[in-house]
């Protein structure tokens, strides 16, 4: 409910091509391109649920959300954070 709520008062649409502006900005930046990419793939999955009426993600999703989380919060320690997921899609864990 609260999910609904919040996705009802925010324009997912605007956010998205905010984030899609924001990465063309600092395009320069891989690792910020990147990180951008990985926020806004969140930010998706959640409002696409919220909007089918799914306040929950398959399993496979939800380790696709952590990674992403996970992923942005080791940038933003600068790699003192490591961590290691089970191999959902033949992608190799960080570390």
């Amino acid at each position: 409910m609260q999910v609904k709520s919040l996705t009802s008062s925010l324009n997912p649409h605007f956010i998205n091509n905010s984030l899609h502006w924001l990465q063309y900005k600092v395009k320069g930046d891989k690792e910020a391109v990147l990180l951008i990419g990985r926020l806004s793939e969140n930010i998706r999955t959640v409002f696409q649920h919220s909007r089918d009426g799914r306040p929950y993600q398959t399993l496979k999703e939800e380790l696709h959300l952590v990674e992403n989380y996970l992923l942005i919060q080791k940038v933003r320690v600068e790699d003192s954070l490591s961590f290691k997921l089970p191999n959902i899609r033949g992608n190799v864990a960080l570390a």
